[in-house]
């Protein structure tokens, strides 16, 4: 079930009803039925039990689809072994910050990824930027990531190949992982999710 909170304590009315993963959608409560664009059309409503005399709002319980937040979760969970493949594809670029061929190649890998997702990619300033968007509208969210990783370093210093991703205990290690070629990984399969 999902929570939503209701605006108005006119349950008759038509009013603007906030889900708790953030989607907004219109309805006549209760027994309301209209579509959440990422979990389809919801059957109804019914009061919650934790509805407080003392405040403005009525909570609903919204009866019928999983919550936002499961479709994405069961769409990451779904796609893991996929993100995992793309990660150490990633990694296995050295793209140091000094080898700007390198970091064009690493670029040029997000880029296409991003491609081949189905966004909209552009590369900018003679390889310098790259942009993967999606969606339309007049506000933009951004996330601003790098390609470029810091130099590895002396290689005695490390367990395994640091081009190499490898997991154990459940973490992924090699260079780039976190800062910030996981977190670019990360970002296009999230997009792609909310697509």
């Amino acid at each position: 079930m999902q929570l939503c909170r209701v605006v108005s304590r006119t349950p008759t009315e038509t009013k603007t009803y906030r889900f708790n993963e953030g989607r907004h959608a219109s309805a006549s409560l209760p027994h309301a039925f209209y579509s959440n664009p990422y979990t389809g059309p919801i059957k109804k409503a019914q009061k919650s039990p934790y509805t407080s005399a003392n405040t403005d709002a009525v909570y609903y319980y919204i009866i019928g689809r999983p919550t936002c937040q499961g479709v994405f979760k069961k769409y990451l969970d779904d796609h893991k072994e996929e993100m995992l493949k793309d990660l150490a594809d990633f990694i296995a670029i050295p793209s140091v910050s000094s080898d700007k061929e390198k970091v064009n190649e690493a670029l040029e890998f997000a880029l296409k990824l991003g491609a081949d997702m189905g966004f909209r990619t552009e590369n900018c300033l003679n390889g310098q930027v790259g942009v993967i968007e999606m969606g339309e509208g007049d506000e933009t969210l951004g996330i601003l990531s790098h390609v470029d990783v810091v130099p590895a370093g002396d290689l005695e210093d490390w367990d395994t190949n640091p081009y190499e991703a490898v997991i154990k205990d459940g973490r992924v290690y090699g260079r780039g992982t976190i800062d910030d070629k996981g977190m670019i990984i990360a970002s296009l399969y999230a997009m792609k999710a909310a697509q």
